[in-house]
């Protein structure tokens, strides 16, 4: 099994998608098309390849502007001087609950797009909207941080993306992985590259060395690098 991920069209099964969250099962049901008609975010589906109807997850991106003063002090003092400046939003991020551990690979693609855009549209860091603490606890582990007043806005720093973006396009022996992938020690991790369709795409997508806790028992070589998965399961 593999996925694939593509703006949403009228092709995808919208009606049949279920998250653990209602709000945003009816966000991508009713809204989602019309606002990305309306240029106001755009949409984007995780597919399995050989059900190409089915939403595996989603999530959706637009421009935003920062306030430079909500941004931590040692930050402020590498930026122009400018009172507000540009970023990227990642409104809403979601998988449908029969699907387990997509949410990883759902987040990185979002950075991934977010960090290639930003070469020709500036932006300074992705700004995420957590729905509820599990949200939260699910973008924290990934090192986002807190911004401003509001307790479940948080962002991440594109240089921070793109370290990740870099760490996860690293190459990798899926040979070497499935041999290893048959000690139980390491299940859990092979569980969730699993799910990414055992090729090496989705095996690079989980390449998150600095959230892999199992690292220190290979060392940060590129050999452990290439079996562990992040530790997020969104």
């Amino acid at each position: 099994m593999g996925y694939r991920l593509e703006p949403l069209t009228n092709q995808h099964d919208r009606a049949g998608f279920r998250s653990a969250s209602p709000a945003l099962n009816t966000y991508l049901q009713q809204l989602a098309r019309k606002d990305a008609k309306r240029r106001g975010a755009a949409s984007f589906v995780m597919v399995e390849e050989s059900t190409p109807a089915t939403i595996v997850g989603f999530y959706t991106l637009s421009a935003f502007v920062v306030e430079v003063k909500e941004l931590p002090e040692e930050m402020q003092k590498k930026l122009p001087r400018y009172p507000r400046l540009p970023a990227t939003l990642l409104g809403r991020l979601a998988r449908d609950e029969r699907f387990p551990g997509t949410g990883s690979l759902l987040l990185m693609d979002a950075l991934a797009r977010a960090h290639r855009q930003s070469v020709q549209v500036a932006s300074l860091a992705v700004v995420a909207d957590a729905k509820d603490d599990l949200a939260l606890t699910f973008y924290r582990k990934f090192g986002f941080l807190p911004l401003g007043s509001d307790p479940n806005r948080v962002f991440l720093a594109m240089g921070t993306v793109a370290q990740l973006v870099n760490s996860s396009a690293q190459p990798v022996d899926t040979g070497d992985w499935r041999r290893r992938c048959n000690r139980p020690e390491w299940a859990d991790q092979c569980s969730q590259i699993n799910g990414a369709g055992r090729t090496a795409e989705g095996i690079r997508l989980y390449l998150l060395p600095k959230y892999s806790p199992q690292l220190a028992t290979v060392g940060q070589t590129g050999e452990g690098r290439s079996l562990f998965a992040g530790t997020s399961r969104g």
